[in-house]
């Protein structure tokens, strides 16, 4: 039943997860566009435009628990107004989330099951480390591969002092340099776009995310905006996420222009990974609790005094902790008053 599906990715873990709803004459879909709590899914038979329950409305806690594009759910069709109804949704498997910002804190699924994530980055005025180091931060937090691609390397005078940074930074992430405009180095990216896999092109507004996936699709799909040429910066050309079926058997999901990559709560993980370097040299601090301040003995304040670790490098570290902290508080606190509402509804 699902073999024309498994293009989209369905495989065996939602299988399993749909077993419970088998009997209920509901079927698997897959949503591939979000525009305002308006879900476009796709299904064994088709397409169509759907809402979630009045009951999952109900339900849900917050922002992270409604569906996002990537999603598998559980939809009743209406087959004959070509419309349904979302019921539940599908435990994911991978998720690319951040915090959607510091005044409302809650956690923004931009895209759900997702196997590799292509960071996106200008060669001209887009390049930024620290930005870089988030963004990989929230893949290893969200089970994903990242790839990282540099693109607009036409205009640009030091293509390889710029791999070299994110080299020192992310030694097992690949990283390729490209030019979407001038179709250089675009056959490398192949590699991941294999049958049944789903890719996600994430990136800051003006990076050539639009361009890379109408080279992919093969035909223009994607509308693209001039940029400023002073800072090649310009209007968010996608304006909602959407996800696109590829001529290999795949699926690639674009998002718009990402300004802001919060930390959350289960990014702790995630820091660990992107900051391996910086948990290892801890390891050899004189005191277990030290503040890798002004303590004696500290490895990673000699080891930036050596020139061996970049103190901006450690202050975005030190940044993104105190955001994960500071997000888990306020988590904590939503979750006393979600209990205390709670209560209060079972005593009426």
């Amino acid at each position: 039943m699902m073999h024309a599906m498994e293009h989209m990715g369905w495989n065996q873990h939602f299988a399993e997860h749909f077993k419970p709803f088998e009997t209920t004459g509901y079927v698997p879909a897959r949503v591939t566009r979000v525009d305002r709590g308006i879900f476009t899914v796709i299904h064994k038979d088709g397409e169509c435009v759907v809402k979630v329950t009045g009951k999952f409305q109900f339900d849900a806690t917050s922002k992270f628990e409604f569906p996002t594009v990537g999603d598998w759910v559980v939809l009743e069709l209406e087959t004959s107004t070509q419309s349904g109804r979302i019921h539940a949704l599908l435990t994911r498997q991978s998720s690319l989330s951040r915090m959607l910002s510091k005044d409302d804190n809650q956690q923004q699924t931009l895209a759900a099951n997702v196997d590799t994530v292509l960071i996106v980055c200008g060669m001209d005025f887009d390049f930024n480390v620290r930005r870089i180091e988030r963004a990989l931060t929230l893949c290893y937090s969200g089970n994903v591969t990242p790839v990282i691609l540099l693109n607009k390397i036409d205009v640009c005078d030091d293509v390889d002092q710029k791999v070299a940074q994110l080299q020192d930074i992310a030694p097992d992430v690949a990283i390729y340099p490209i030019s979407v405009t001038q179709h250089i180095g675009l056959d490398a990216l192949q590699t991941y776009l294999s049958a049944s896999q789903t890719i996600c092109v994430f990136g800051s507004s003006g990076v050539g995310k639009s361009s890379l996936i109408n080279h992919l699709l093969g035909e223009e799909k994607m509308l693209v905006k001039e940029i400023r040429a002073s800072d090649s910066h310009g209007r968010h050309t996608t304006r909602h996420r959407e996800m696109f079926s590829l001529p290999q058997g795949c699926v690639i999901i674009d998002i718009p222009g990402v300004r802001e990559v919060g930390m959350w709560t289960d990014d702790e993980d995630g820091l660990q990974t992107s900051f391996s370097d910086i948990e290892a040299l801890a390891q050899n601090c004189k005191f277990n609790d030290c503040k890798h301040a002004h303590e004696p003995g500290c490895a990673i304040k000699a080891a930036i005094d050596d020139g061996e670790l970049e103190a901006s490098r450690m202050e975005n570290y030190r940044d993104m902790l105190l955001e994960v902290k500071q997000a888990q508080e306020k988590k904590d606190r939503l979750a006393k008053k979600l209990e205390r509402k709670g209560k209060g509804r079972k005593r009426r």
